[in-house]
């Protein structure tokens, strides 16, 4: 969803005036508009003086000024903001898609709360016909994360406790979001460098990767799904560690070693790795307990076999104990 370089995605010959007019009335000390959004929702959040980690998005409407929240349904976008008259003061309606999932919509809302920032501090474009900015759309993610995550608490709360997918749909739950928002937004604190990786069974037999979160867009394929069988068949979590491929254009396979943990929900599997150092054997790793040997047989790198060595693990300490409830 978001993962944003300041300086480079928001440099200031990229930006729009819409983004440049943002930051610079905006006040705060930061130059760059990522930071501004971040500070922007976060003293917002702070203003509803709430203790629980879950954010009561409905207490933030009077605040920015949402008169009104309606639903529609048989639409093909998930919300949409509108002016109720000329200038901030005025107010806002905010239209939802009827009938999301409720991680999605808490998403959609604090989405949408975000562009109020907006009409408020650039009001000469926003209350006028204009098309959409796509840097906007960004920053409002960005500041629906930081609303529904805020990045202190969630430093204070991952720091203590081991990459599991347990740990992940645990925090996901205590903030009621999606995990993928959370394994997101885990990453771009700088806590995780794991990825997630959510596989459907193939009419064939196998598993098919659909979709990828906080990684490459690759087409991934495991060298032995048989590792995915028994946390299907069983409906528990395994763990291990194995290699897994896709082929580049080239027609060289890629290989790269991971370890992983795996759990079914409902009619998918829900793969999260990381990987590992590559120099054999590799280091030991939280996620999983037997170590990896040689390369799977039939692996062996060749002249068209590249072994991906792009990122590194970041290791917890296994010592540390998981558990099942935090105190934000």
């Amino acid at each position: 969803m978001y993962r944003v370089t300041p300086g480079l995605t928001f440099s200031k010959r990229n930006r729009s005036k819409l983004i440049s007019l943002f930051t610079e009335r905006s006040r705060l000390p930061p130059k760059d508009p990522e930071s501004v959004i971040q500070l922007l929702a976060g003293e917002l959040r702070k203003s509803v003086k709430q203790r629980d980690c879950a954010l009561r998005t409905d207490s933030l409407f009077e605040r920015r000024n949402v008169f009104r929240v309606e639903y529609e349904s048989r639409v093909d976008w998930d919300g949409v903001i509108h002016p109720l008259g000329t200038n901030y003061t005025d107010g806002f309606r905010i239209v939802l898609r009827s009938g999301q999932p409720i991680h999605r919509l808490r998403f959609t809302i604090a989405h949408e709360l975000c562009h109020t920032f907006f009409y408020e501090l650039v009001p000469e474009l926003k209350f006028c016909p204009h098309s959409i900015d796509q840097k906007e759309e960004t920053l409002c993610n960005i500041g629906a994360a930081e609303l529904l995550v805020p990045t202190n608490q969630i430093k204070r709360l991952a720091r203590s406790v081991p990459i599991s997918i347990e740990t992940l749909e645990d925090l996901a739950a205590q903030y009621q979001v999606s995990a993928e928002v959370m394994l997101l937004r885990l990453r771009s604190v700088g806590l995780w460098e794991t990825e997630l990786t959510i596989w459907r069974a193939a009419p064939g037999g196998g598993f098919r990767l659909d979709r990828i979160v906080g990684g490459s867009s690759v087409k991934w394929e495991w060298t032995d799904d048989s590792v995915l069988k028994p946390a299907w068949d069983r409906a528990r979590t395994t763990q291990g560690r194995t290699y897994v491929q896709y082929r580049e254009d080239n027609g060289g396979l890629k290989l790269k070693p991971v370890s992983y943990q795996v759990v079914r929900r409902q009619d998918s599997l829900m793969a999260l790795w990381d990987h590992p150092a590559t120099k054999w054997p590799p280091q030991s790793l939280p996620l999983f307990d037997k170590e990896l040997g040689s390369p799977i047989p039939g692996t062996a790198p060749a002249a068209d076999l590249t072994i991906d060595q792009d990122s590194s693990f970041a290791a917890n300490d296994p010592a540390k104990v998981f558990h099942s409830s935090f105190e934000c």
